[in-house]
């Protein structure tokens, strides 16, 4: 357990079917992850409609096959890509899924409207799931996002004895994440911020009528409704989109939200002092997730070095949610499941906020500690 101490070919008109190069490049320099829907049925009813429109609230970029060959084929020329697998209505042979889970790009796969117990021999497959309704398709996928999205950058031991020419990939983008968001949290808020923040969401769901129309909606309603309350709910794409462009650390792209960044973090400061004022030291949170073997590695080799939160950062006080969040070790091969252990002094905590989103959110029973963006850890082993 990782422990951080806290220191200072589809006609639906907005769905891709673009290769991965030809997407339009706010989304190559933006998303992580790939959506790929098989169904052998695929058509354009309403019922599909109101799943992607649920499903691109959390990743943008979907794929969409009739042919399971066509789509085997095409995944296995995605070996850089990180693939959500969603199979419909159908289920394939063993044999197609044998291959399917033994592809390291697929991370998991979902079988909607199939039965493990009408067929038990799925559960011998770590990455499948069997999933009964849409409902619950979107808030695994959605969780299942959170657990292998990377919220940190790391400073290695010794960076203060190096000129920043000799630092390595990390350390550097360590030191320019944080001068980019103290530069963007110090800029004065006004309607052309407004305006770039609305701009850049609408050029990234640009062939997306729907998640257009919840834009336009933000547009008419901001800032009258509190960010936290756009942040948390699942029915928007706020969270998705900022958190991204955060851990993409691009300078134009973070500069295009900073409307968002700035009061998402004052009202952060707004909440802070509940927790402070109820907590004499120090108090304990946990975040669960799943990481690469490879970025697993470079933290250990780091330790009593720092760590930086490259977005907002959702944890818990409950350490078995953390560890629900982490897998649970039934990960693919080349990941690691992982437990961050976070201890935060508040009487040295000054310059960065945390709150408790209880009764904040749109999920008034959310228990929730959201950390901000910008917080500073020194990264220790149990």
């Amino acid at each position: 357990m990782a422990s951080f101490n806290e220191s200072t070919t589809w006609s639906a008109p907005f769905v891709t079917t673009q290769r991965p190069d030809q997407l339009h490049q706010s989304e190559v320099e933006l998303e992580e992850f790939r959506l790929v829907w098989l169904d052998n049925d695929l058509n354009d009813n309403e019922n599909s409609v109101d799943i992607q429109i649920g499903l691109q609230t959390i990743v943008q970029n979907i794929n969409q096959y009739k042919s399971n060959e066509q789509c085997y084929n095409d995944m296995r020329q995605m070996i850089k890509e990180k693939i959500f697998l969603i199979i419909s209505d159908f289920l394939p042979s063993e044999q197609y899924l044998s291959d399917i889970n033994r592809l390291q790009q697929v991370l998991c796969v979902y079988l909607l409207n199939s039965s493990s117990e009408e067929f038990p021999w799925i559960k011998q497959y770590r990455k499948l799931s069997t999933v009964d309704n849409v409902s619950s398709l979107h808030e695994r996928i959605r969780d299942d996002v959170g657990k292998y999205s990377y919220p940190f950058n790391s400073l290695e031991k010794d960076a203060t004895k190096k000129l920043m020419k000799n630092l390595n990939v990390d350390s550097r983008l360590f030191i320019l994440h944080q001068l980019l968001t103290e530069v963007l949290l110090r800029l004065p808020k006004t309607e052309r911020s407004k305006a770039d923040f609305i701009e850049f969401c609408k050029s990234y769901y640009q062939n997306n009528q729907p998640m257009l129309e919840k834009v336009e909606l933000v547009n008419n309603t901001y800032p009258h409704i509190s960010p936290i309350q756009w942040y948390t709910s699942p029915l928007f794409f706020l969270s998705s989109v900022v958190n991204k462009t955060c851990r993409r650390e691009n300078i134009r792209l973070m500069f295009k939200v900073r409307i968002f960044i700035h009061d998402l973090y004052e009202k952060l400061k707004e909440l802070h002092p509940q927790i402070v004022d109820t907590i004499l030291a120090t108090f304990t949170v946990y975040r669960g997730m799943i990481m690469m073997v490879e970025e697993f590695k470079t933290l250990q080799n780091n330790i009593s070095g720092l760590v930086l939160t490259n977005s907002f950062v959702s944890t818990t006080y409950d350490r078995d949610v953390a560890i629900a969040f982490s897998g649970e070790g039934k990960v693919p091969v080349g990941y690691i499941s992982v437990i961050f252990k976070m201890e935060i002094d508040v009487k040295r905590n000054k310059s960065k906020p945390f709150g408790y989103l209880r009764g904040e959110t749109a999920n008034k029973d959310e228990d929730e500690i959201l950390l901000s963006i910008g917080m500073i850890f020194k990264c220790t082993s149990n």
